[in-house]
């Protein structure tokens, strides 16, 4: 039969020493005293604000694939354990407040952003890269596998919060134990086991009766028979206390084999887990996508170009910054100077990463959209769908503008565009210039991105998008970050469907 394995029991046992004495513990504590240590070469970052968490390992461990994919597979298997332990009521996990970050490792001591850098200890280990850590030197201390989606929800549930150890814990290890040193019944109706357990004790006490009391009892005098029978009833007592222990043993048997089936069933359901790793590993940092359960929810961006120059490296922990739509283009000849190095670190911060083209009239439409797709796929993919800008300084000042062949051009672009890119892009415009030049309805096939500045809960939309509505809101133009100034947009609703 099934039995907790030597590194669940010492789990179980450490929980225990926890429990004594205290109201309560911090799990993401406990972990760091005797899972994620220096000296065992672990360490956990849990990453809220952009939902993923990252297991780190030295390089000794990593670059082994073997020690790797035995690594993280222990490392499922703890929380199997703790998620099993938590839905079973031996333990509880309290999360009252969500930090923005948890940094899990006993050499981890108050972690800071300093210069543009995630200071991580008084050693000088720092990262300036989700899935990397280094030395003052520059040297990789650790690598790490970033999980996201359903795995990350998994770690956050399990391994951080107020940590409640119930008195029943203790239960488990007696139980597992004597479950191992008996041999499982073949029978699993409990009332004929019981009954078995019975009839041998009785079996085995009429035996003793008829082979010594018996005896005892036609030699004795008959003054003695009263002690004899004294002494026949505190053996048929003993009999019958050791036919209840037995079967109270066997109730903890069952007890333990409910517990033992409840694991494997959540062992089986974390089985895919161990898929996507070795996937993840084979691909050396990333987990296959997965399909997560998401609800609808407020996100934060920002969108940039050559006049925020190197803003994005001034983001903070304390931004709350999850989408960057960083100018790629203008008209047939322009990139953004910028492009490139925003391209990089938005990346290296683990943003969702979108890119613009500034939409000239007058040049023609195939070419810019040419142009803009070259400039970006030469790059990579955006997370977000490419986005043009369309405004009044999309207009020459000194050309009459003919309004219809403005709209046929743009829409030639657009689908041009998303010839290229297989994906329909998004609109971006206000709706004072979208009310003039924006009037044809086959506009409102595209996603919408309103620039509207005002403090109401909801932006003005143009005619055209009444009824589709807006996608991302540009709520204002003057958002700090670090020392800079940035235009500030709001999305909510699902990631999935900002990336589609």
């Amino acid at each position: 039969m099934k039995t907790f394995s030597d590194r669940e029991k010492d789990v179980i046992h450490r929980l225990m020493q926890a429990g004594k004495g205290r109201q309560a513990v911090l799990m993401h504590e406990l972990l760091k005293t005797f899972y994620f240590r220096e000296e065992n070469g672990r360490a956990l970052i849990v990453q809220n604000q952009g939902e993923y968490a990252v297991f780190f390992l030295k390089p000794e461990l990593f670059d082994d694939a073997e020690k790797r994919d035995d690594e993280v597979k222990r490392f499922f298997e703890l929380l199997a354990l703790l998620s099993y332990l938590n839905r079973r009521g031996y333990i509880t996990v309290y999360r009252h407040v969500t930090e923005k970050m948890y940094f899990i490792q006993d050499c981890f001591d108050a972690p800071k952003v300093v210069n543009n850098q995630l200071l991580l200890n008084t050693k000088g280990y720092y990262s300036s890269s989700p899935d990397t850590i280094r030395d003052p030197n520059k040297n990789t201390v650790y690598s790490g596998v970033i999980f996201r989606d359903d795995h990350y929800r998994l770690i956050l549930e399990t391994v951080a919060g107020t940590l409640l150890i119930s008195g029943t814990l203790g239960e488990l290890l007696p139980s597992a134990e004597t479950a191992a040193s008996e041999v499982a019944p073949e029978n699993t109706d409990g009332n004929t086991e019981i009954q078995k357990i019975e009839n041998k004790t009785k079996k085995e006490f009429n035996k003793l009766k008829d082979n010594n009391m018996n005896n005892e009892l036609n030699t004795v005098p008959k003054r003695g028979k009263a002690k004899t029978a004294l002494l026949y009833l505190f053996v048929v007592f003993l009999a019958l206390t050791c036919a209840a222990a037995l079967a109270s043993s066997y109730w903890l048997y069952i007890r333990m084999e409910n517990h033992a089936q409840s694991l494997s069933l959540l062992s089986e359901s974390y089985r895919s887990f161990q898929d996507s790793i070795l996937a993840a590993n084979a691909q050396a940092t990333e987990l296959p996508p997965a399909t997560p359960v998401e609800v609808e929810k407020t996100y934060y961006g920002i969108d940039i170009s050559k006049y925020n120059r190197n803003i994005v490296s001034e983001i903070t922990l304390h931004d709350s910054i999850t989408f960057i739509i960083c100018k790629a283009t203008e008209g047939v000849t322009y990139t953004d100077p910028y492009f490139n190095s925003n391209w990089d670190i938005i990346r290296a911060g683990n943003y969702l990463l979108g890119a613009y083209h500034f939409y000239r009239y007058g040049d023609t439409p195939a070419r810019q959209a040419d142009f803009f797709w070259k400039v970006v796929s030469a790059k990579g993919t955006t997370d977000i769908a490419p986005v043009v800008d369309v405004e009044q300084e999309s207009l020459p000042h000194d050309v009459e503008i003919d309004a219809n062949k403005f709209q046929t051009d743009l829409l030639a672009f657009l689908e041009n565009l998303q010839a290229k890119c297989k994906r329909s892009p998004i609109i971006y415009t206000n709706h004072s210039f979208a009310n003039k030049y924006l009037t044809d309805s086959r506009f409102s096939r595209y996603r919408l991105w309103i620039a509207d500045y005002t403090h109401h809960d909801t932006p003005v939309l143009p005619k055209t998008w009444k009824e589709a509505g807006y996608t991302i809101w540009q709520k204002k133009d003057n958002q700090s970050v670090g020392s800079r100034i940035a235009d500030f947009d709001i999305y909510f609703g699902k990631l999935s469907d900002l990336t589609k």
